[in-house]
């Protein structure tokens, strides 16, 4: 998986991808998030949206299930 974070920690995008081989599902914990915010994360590819805390969000982690050569894109952004 690879991350970006703005300066501010109020966005952030995560690409997640799985080759031929890799497990079909994948806990992934982002980093760099603002303490005590709530993020609504976005699965761009599944067509997903809910609302998550920073903290539970880095201490449990998103879950994403994938098919062999496929990907996820994750965005988490503070609601203005």
């Amino acid at each position: 998986a690879i991350q970006a974070v703005t300066p501010d920690q109020a966005r952030s995008v995560v690409m997640v991808y799985r080759a031929l081989g890799g497990p079909p599902e994948r806990v992934i914990r982002p980093r760099g998030l603002r303490p005590g915010a709530s993020y609504t994360v976005r699965y761009a590819d599944a067509g997903r949206v809910e609302v998550r805390r920073a903290e539970e969000i880095q201490d449990h982690g998103l879950t994403v299930a994938l098919a062999e050569l496929s990907s996820e894109v994750i965005e988490l952004s503070i609601p203005s």
